[in-house]
């Protein structure tokens, strides 16, 4: 039994065409026009779409940036070379950690700021809390 196509069912359509990358899209326009929801002129409004996906634009670009991979190389010499405590205190695993210090991988610029914002911090309380420690074994030395 086939019903008719209801102004929901082209908002659903717009809404996962507005959602979808551009590897998926035609896979996506394949499905709705399998459900008869590519009428009245929407394959133009796709080919549109085609053009302005682009991953720049969603601000998705990553960058491997010299600056922010010396951040992690003095992060991970104050760790003496363990970056355990640093990965699980910004919420990733020691390896992607890893492989942006070695610029294996690229890091979008938003990640990049909110990392560097805590990475900053961690290396003066880190610094601070190593100073205290030789201290107190300096101490312990001089007894």
């Amino acid at each position: 039994m086939e019903r008719n196509i209801t102004t929901a069912d082209y908002l659903k359509a717009a809404e996962i065409m507005a959602g979808c990358n551009e590897k998926n899209i035609d896979l996506v326009v394949y499905f709705l026009n399998k459900g008869g929801l590519c009428d009245y002129g929407f394959m133009e409004l796709v080919e549109k779409r085609k053009g302005e996906i682009k991953p720049e634009a969603r601000g998705r670009k990553k960058v491997i940036d010299p600056e922010f991979m010396a951040l992690l190389e003095k992060i991970c010499e104050i760790d003496d070379g363990d970056l355990k405590i640093f990965s699980s205190a910004i919420g990733v695993q020691k390896s992607r950690v890893y492989s942006w210090m070695k610029g294996e991988r690229g890091i979008t610029e938003d990640n990049k700021k909110y990392i560097t914002n805590i990475a900053e911090s961690y290396l003066k309380g880190r610094k601070i809390a190593k100073a205290k420690i030789q201290e107190q074994i300096d101490a312990m030395k001089l007894k």
